[in-house]
């Protein structure tokens, strides 16, 4: 994983779980906040782990923390999956589908348009909304 991109990952993460709320221990963000940080710290992962995946046509988002090696997104997709949190929202159901989505994508002709800067390229617009 690009180190920039761990970095941001990384305080994304932290800044998510800081303080106390949403049955997370030590999160601070308001319920407003912490939804969207949390839902895009994963999806961003997914993506980037896509990128990096030996198998682009088989992935699954399961990978994502094998493939990345980031311990913060290691503990996130292990507290996502916990049946209890599972339950309450699915995201699961909704990180499955954007993987799906990323295996129907020929990432070799999609990285050939971003010289080697897709991870880059699309974090910058994602932080802008």
């Amino acid at each position: 994983m690009d180190e920039a991109l761990e970095k941001v990952t990384i305080l994304n993460v932290t800044a998510a779980t800081s303080g106390d709320a949403a049955g997370w221990p030590g999160i601070k963000l308001s319920d407003d906040l912490f939804v969207p940080t949390i839902v895009q710290t994963l999806v961003y992962s997914v993506f980037a782990a896509w990128l990096d995946a030996d198998d682009p046509n088989g992935f699954d988002y399961h990978q994502t923390e094998d493939v990345l090696g980031v311990h913060v997104i290691a503990e996130l997709f292990h507290y996502i999956l916990q049946p209890r949190f599972s339950r309450q929202c699915n995201l699961p159901l909704h990180l499955d589908a954007c993987a799906r989505v990323l295996r129907w994508v020929d990432r070799d002709s999609f990285l050939s348009q971003f010289d080697a800067s897709a991870i880059e390229y699309f974090y910058e617009p994602f932080l802008a909304q």
